[in-house]
């Protein structure tokens, strides 16, 4: 506790009566003031932990409102670039779809010729080869008509001379056999004679 000095307090001169009730007010004027700084301190303890609170509960909204709004931004730009790329890929395949349709027609058309040349190299390859065999074929018939002839030739000459060597022959075995029969009865007939 502070010690007063008589003489000048707060401004005012004080005598020695006056000084006791004097120094009770700024005791009870000291101890409001020191009630109040008290509070004030207790106050001012509590006000970091409020602050702190109330500050992470304003980072913990700015942070749920940042990711929302980021989490939108995002999603706009994500649909953006899908509407984007969903226009590229449709132009892209649309291009494709389109230079395949040609590269398709081109090699259809390069197709047709080729297939139309290797039909009339064929064909006339074919008329070639054709024509090749009808004379081989021809020349065949021909070789085979003579070959006929000359054998129907031989064979009627063949039946010709076995016709005259049956012929002949025919007519030595009937001498032979005549010539037998005349001997047998010749020799019967001695025979007929030798026993009578």
């Amino acid at each position: 506790m502070a010690v007063l000095l008589p003489g000048r307090v707060s401004g005012r001169t004080t005598t020695e009566g006056g000084f006791a009730r004097e120094e009770r007010m700024i005791d009870d004027d000291l101890a409001g003031r020191i009630a109040s700084v008290e509070h004030r301190m207790d106050s001012m303890e509590e006000l970091p932990n409020a602050l702190f609170v109330a500050l992470s509960t304003h980072i913990a909204q700015s942070n749920r409102e940042s990711r929302d709004a980021i989490v939108a931004i995002v999603r706009e730009e994500t649909a953006a670039v899908r509407a984007d790329l969903r226009g590229e890929i449709a132009a892209v395949r649309d291009g494709m779809r389109d230079d395949l349709s040609r590269e398709i027609a081109a090699v259809r058309a390069d197709l047709r010729g080729e297939i139309a040349a290797t039909r009339e190299g064929m064909r006339g390859d074919l008329a070639a080869e054709s024509a090749v065999l009808r004379g081989e074929i021809t020349t065949v018939r021909d070789e085979m008509y003579a070959l006929h002839a000359i054998s129907m030739g031989r064979s009627d000459r063949l039946e010709r001379k076995l016709e005259r060597s049956l012929a002949e022959s025919e007519g030595e075995t009937r001498r032979f056999m005549k010539v037998l029969y005349e001997d047998l009865v010749s020799r019967i007939t001695l025979l007929g004679e030798g026993r009578t």
